[in-house]
């Protein structure tokens, strides 16, 4: 998903037109584009992934209970569970009585209630359950970085409330991503010329499942660590570090 998205960043197909005032102490900035960003695309990679995730977790789930000739008890009952407290664990557990204790131990040690906030477990079942009852993923794009190149010639000063530097005011508060709307007014403490009369405008992606919003990056750490709790889970390597929401 981030390659996609890393990849249309760096076509540059978003970014604002500069006009310097007359009096070179302003730069009006105006929002530009010339494509959409591969939204639908990043949407259908990251359901493949849910997708692919839960049932290669499920899968691990069936080949440890069936382990060395061993068969569960209640086979339509074995899942790779996600337990938000102890009580469920114990419940979920007990379809999984035919799998070696050393696997069950390393499943129970990635539980919600054990790794505490940021668990990839439950990212993956929040993205999952609310990917099939509440209707399908979608992104959204919001622009959120700029950087404005400028010549001072030297000069510094103080000019309201400004020292030796600028203030950007965004005229788009809800950062909508549209084509030709003003975007900022950025103010100088001195008379500048501009580097260039356009920049690039880096963009901030968002995956929404039903009524949730999760930054892109935080989802991409949590497909991340959630290999990573397979690999813990199979081999018993160092399991991964579950990082907090931003």
């Amino acid at each position: 998903m981030t390659e996609v998205a890393t990849a249309w960043d760096t076509a540059v197909h978003v970014w604002v037109d500069l006009a310097l005032s007359n009096d070179r102490y302003f730069i009006d900035a105006t929002l530009r584009m010339n494509a959409s960003p591969p939204l639908e695309e990043m949407a259908l990679r990251l359901g493949d992934a849910i997708h692919c995730f839960r049932s290669a977790l499920d899968s691990l789930a069936w080949s440890l209970c069936n382990l060395d000739g061993a068969v569960p008890a209640e086979p339509t009952k074995v899942y790779f569970p996600c337990a938000p407290t102890e009580g469920k664990w114990k419940n979920a557990a007990k379809a999984l009585e035919s799998m070696p204790a050393e696997f069950l131990e390393r499943i129970h040690q990635m539980q919600p209630f054990n790794t505490g906030p940021g668990s990839p477990l439950q990212l993956l079942v929040d993205l999952s359950n609310q990917d099939k009852h509440r209707g399908m993923i979608t992104g959204r794009a919001n622009p959120s970085a700029l950087q404005i190149g400028v010549h001072t010639g030297g000069a510094t000063g103080t000019r309201n409330g400004i020292t030796n530097g600028m203030r950007i005011d965004f005229l788009n508060p809800e950062m909508t991503l549209a084509d030709g709307i003003p975007f900022a007014r950025i103010e100088t403490s001195v008379p500048v010329d501009l580097t260039h009369e356009r920049e690039p405008v880096g963009l901030e992606y968002f995956v929404s499942v039903g009524d949730q919003e999760y930054p892109l990056g935080d989802v991409q750490m949590g497909l991340i660590q959630l290999q990573q709790v397979m690999i813990f889970v199979r081999e018993g390597h160092s399991p991964p570090s579950p990082q907090p929401p931003a």
